[in-house]
């Protein structure tokens, strides 16, 4: 499977997985009196903790934290925490850190891979195991990572079913979102034509910082190329100053905008006018917001801004001529770490 089937799946994979998890079941006794809930992984592994948290909300009564280490001891009170290790590979070494650390912590712990280390001595440990499909790139499995979480934060009676009927919901407007703004000549790759030889500076907020934050990897991973990422209106208090020179001025600078509609009024004031006067600066600006969404549902608009930026992304690797699947330089440091 290529990297763009991988991409255009993510509703399928939603679907998939929902459906595949319907019989999932967890000792609901093992697994009582929880206060707060740690997802430990890295990369593509990690970052559906961090959207799943975004989408749920305050639709949870329990804290969620997603840990990116090889320690996760420092988060754990007493027998009330969860640990939810993912790791798509089941090798990863700082989870499998996190796992056995976890393990003299709380007996409460549930792991999301497709095999690998990570199931075989879960199996060994009897640890509930959810698996995921293999044949894809941890980057690009987002729509099973992320509806694994969901699926065991409902089994487990943390959120109400209808969390995860509003991603279901979703998936027949990603289809049509593809159609009608992913497709190459449309929206994502005209984005992604003007950026592509440039500085790529991606900008969000409190309601779209785990979609930036992805979005520099993806770009990182995929095309390549570096970018940063930082949020308003923090990024109004320092980072809107080192624009004030430019020492390469043959390179363009180009600023992405991810801002939701129900972000704070004075948020998206602040995005008007630092925009205004990056323009006056020679800064180009894009505004890759989810603003025609026909829906008045924030999952909806979230799974959406993932798929468009996953879409740029895999547009800036072909503009870049680069193959979006190997990650070479990932792969010797990790040759060299073995």
């Amino acid at each position: 499977m290529n990297m763009e089937e991988m991409i255009k799946s993510f509703p399928k994979q939603l679907e998939e997985q929902y459906n595949t998890l319907q019989n999932l079941n967890f000792n609901l006794d093992e697994f009582s009196n929880i206060d707060q809930i740690v997802i430990c992984g890295m990369g593509g592994s990690a970052i559906s903790g961090d959207i799943a948290k975004l989408i749920i909300g305050d639709n949870i009564e329990k804290s969620i934290q997603v840990i990116r280490d090889y320690d996760c001891s420092k988060v754990y009170k007493n027998n009330s925490t969860l640990f939810i290790i993912s790791s798509y590979s089941g090798n990863t070494e700082e989870t499998l850190s996190m796992y056995n650390i976890a393990k003299t912590c709380s007996k409460k712990i549930i792991c999301v891979t497709t095999g690998g280390e990570l199931k075989k001595i879960a199996d060994n440990d009897n640890i509930p195991v959810v698996l995921i499909p293999t044949d894809f790139q941890p980057r690009a499995a987002l729509g099973y990572s992320l509806m694994s979480l969901i699926v065991i934060f409902n089994k487990l009676n943390f959120i109400s079913r209808s969390i995860i009927d509003s991603v279901l919901e979703s998936i027949p407007d990603l289809h049509s979102f593809y159609s009608d703004f992913c497709k190459e000549g449309q929206n994502a790759y005209k984005i992604a034509e003007s950026i592509y030889s440039g500085f790529i500076y991606i900008y969000g907020t409190s309601l779209t910082d785990p979609i930036a934050s992805r979005f520099r990897a993806q770009i990182s991973e995929n095309a390549k190329l570096l970018a940063s990422h930082s949020i308003l209106p923090e990024l109004n208090h320092n980072e809107i100053e080192g624009f004030g020179t430019n020492p390469f001025p043959d390179i363009s600078r180009n600023v992405l905008w991810m801002i939701d509609k129900n972000d704070h009024e004075q948020v998206q004031k602040r995005m008007k006018i630092t925009s205004e006067i990056f323009e006056n600066m020679g800064i180009n600006n894009f505004d890759i917001s989810i603003s025609n969404n026909n829906s008045d549902s924030f999952i909806s608009r979230s799974l959406e801004l993932v798929y468009l930026t996953d879409w740029i992304s895999y547009y800036l690797a072909k503009f870049n001529q680069v193959d979006p699947i190997p990650v070479n330089t990932i792969m010797k440091l990790k040759n060299k770490m073995s």
